[in-house]
């Protein structure tokens, strides 16, 4: 293997990553990635916030869109605003 060519598809795939944003990725992907960094099973999480494993597994798979209380059980255990969760920087206008 070209070393060269190792190194130009190294920096490649690096740039890549970094142009990708927090905010580009879905909240599915989202939810499912702070619930790893925290390092929450599903039936943890299902403990620390009262969601139902059966509806995490429908949020991880976008089967349905989550109702506001559900994001505000989830942000509350993994411990992230609902903003962080759901892919916003900050509170939008008149978001409190």
């Amino acid at each position: 293997m070209d070393c060269a060519k190792l190194s130009d598809a190294t920096a490649k795939e690096k740039a890549l990553t970094h142009a990708l944003t927090y905010e580009s990725i879905s909240p599915v992907i989202r939810l499912r990635a702070i619930r790893a960094q925290r390092g929450f099973s599903l039936r943890a999480l299902k403990k620390a916030s009262g969601v139902s494993v059966a509806t995490l597994v429908r949020l991880e798979a976008s089967a349905f869109d989550p109702r506001l209380s559900t994001l505000k059980k989830l942000a509350k255990a993994l411990r992230v605003s609902v903003c962080t969760l759901i892919g916003e920087s900050k509170p939008g206008k008149g978001v409190k």
